[in-house]
């Protein structure tokens, strides 16, 4: 049914006085774990829409000539070779690549504030509305940057035996992670993250300067992004950590083995940032075989007014996932440049860009509905207001050598732990007993 623009239905709860006074926040956890791990500059206000970027570099120099052991030819040996010494030509390239701006805008319900000052307690409601509001953009910018550290990245790693990767193009990779084809089920994932794998692209990582270009860490860490079971699982809960673990004093033991510590702290070579919400998928039925869907963290009902968000059972059992090796330097994330065209052209308003501001100008309101059905109201008592913000950035790769994305097997929901572990190998057969005690003859 289409929506009306003459009888709209506010999502705040009406009360009686028999009701509690306290409005419930939604607690579901706010996760930005890229956030603010990136360089961030601003695109100057006219410069194009897409900018150009060159990297210098230099290439690998023929370390197998011999050097010359110097002879001044004063012994009389011969006529010696001082002023003759081998030359080796070395070389260097730019790599060039680009980089663009882009937009989303979000928005609110329309609301009436004469509908409101006749609701119940409209005053702590539209607080905590704002309070869930602030939110969404964060929720977006980390999206943003999850979604572009992988679908712009050269190579994606897939965790196999066979160390597997694919290039991510517009061909295997639609919309926002919504499908990624890696072309067969032979090319899927075949393994949760384990140390030696890590240790592998670690050193990977490491001869492409990891350390060298400025990661925040000590030489030879790497940071690495991940959900908090998949960590657990890593340390903690790797039964290959046993012995490790076997200490006379607990008290001396190191962080990584106490309780409430130990997932939260480096071990070996890694130092984790916790992801509570990775991004995860499904495997479609058809296709190429190797078509992964992605699922959410959450999904929406309907509630008393409104809607609300679920915890998403497809997402808990899900057992695909991306996870990340991570560099602070690889990524840069442009925000827009608000300088002034002319005295004569009005200001951008800056405060629009990642808040909400209130839209509630005085005269006609256009206001569209989420079915496209258009309102216009006449906003003279300006009685009519909605919340809206907008949305404008830009995603760089300044280093992607530096930056792993990982795709891997997950068992997010615990489901693979809580069957029994079978012993391994045949069941021996039973062999009958002798039970005599009579002495053994010589």
């Amino acid at each position: 049914m289409a929506d009306s623009c003459t009888s709209l239905r506010t999502q705040l709860a009406a009360q009686t006085p028999v009701y509690d006074e306290i409005f419930l926040q939604d607690s579901k956890p706010l996760d930005s774990p890229l956030m603010g791990r990136h360089q961030t500059e601003v695109w100057k206000q006219g410069t194009g829409m897409t900018h150009i970027s060159d990297t210098i570099e230099i290439g690998q120099p023929d370390l197998s000539q011999k050097w010359q052991q110097i002879d001044s030819g004063v012994d009389g040996t011969g006529c010696g070779d001082a002023c003759d010494p081998p030359i080796v030509d070395v070389s260097f390239g730019t790599k060039r690549g680009s980089h663009y701006m882009e937009q989303m805008r979000l928005r609110s319900q329309l609301f009436c504030l004469t509908q409101l000052r006749y609701n119940t307690r409209p005053s702590e409601q539209i607080a905590r509305i704002m309070l869930g509001l602030k939110k969404i953009p964060e929720m977006y910018t980390t999206d943003f940057l999850r979604v572009h550290a992988v679908d712009q990245a050269p190579t994606v790693q897939i965790a196999s035996d066979d160390f597997q990767t694919m290039t991510p193009t517009t061909t295997n990779i639609s919309g926002q992670l919504t499908t990624i084809d890696v072309g067969s089920a032979a090319n899927l994932p075949q393994s949760e993250l384990t140390f030696s794998y890590l240790d592998y692209l670690s050193t990977i990582l490491g001869l492409e300067g990891y350390s060298e270009a400025g990661s925040g860490l000590a030489d030879g860490m790497y940071n690495l992004i991940t959900d908090p079971r998949s960590w657990f699982r890593l340390t903690n809960g790797n039964p290959s950590m046993k012995d490790m673990m076997a200490l006379t004093d607990p008290q001396q033991a190191s962080a990584l083995y106490k309780i409430g510590q130990g997932v939260q702290k480096p071990f070996g070579n890694l130092a984790p940032t916790l992801d509570k919400q990775p991004a995860r998928f499904q495997l479609m039925v058809g296709g190429s075989g190797g078509l992964l869907n992605r699922v959410y963290p959450y999904y929406n009902v309907a509630t008393t007014t409104g809607i609300r968000r679920l915890t998403n059972p497809a997402y808990v059992k899900a057992r695909y996932q991306l996870s990340f090796l991570w560099h602070p330097m690889a990524i840069k994330l442009w925000t827009p440049d608000f300088k002034k065209m002319s005295d004569k052209v009005p200001t951008v308003n800056s405060a629009m860009y990642g808040n909400w501001i209130l839209v509630n100008n005085q005269g006609a309101l256009i206001y569209t509905q989420p079915d496209g059905t258009v309102c216009t109201k006449d906003n003279a008592e300006q009685v009519w207001f909605y919340w809206r913000s907008a949305m404008e950035l830009g995603f760089q790769y300044m280093y992607p050598e530096l930056l792993m994305p990982i795709l891997h097997l997950v068992d997010g929901s615990g489901f693979s732990s809580n069957v029994n572990s079978p012993v391994c190998g045949n069941a021996p057969q039973y062999v009958a007993q002798d039970y005599t005690d009579n002495p053994t003859e010589c």
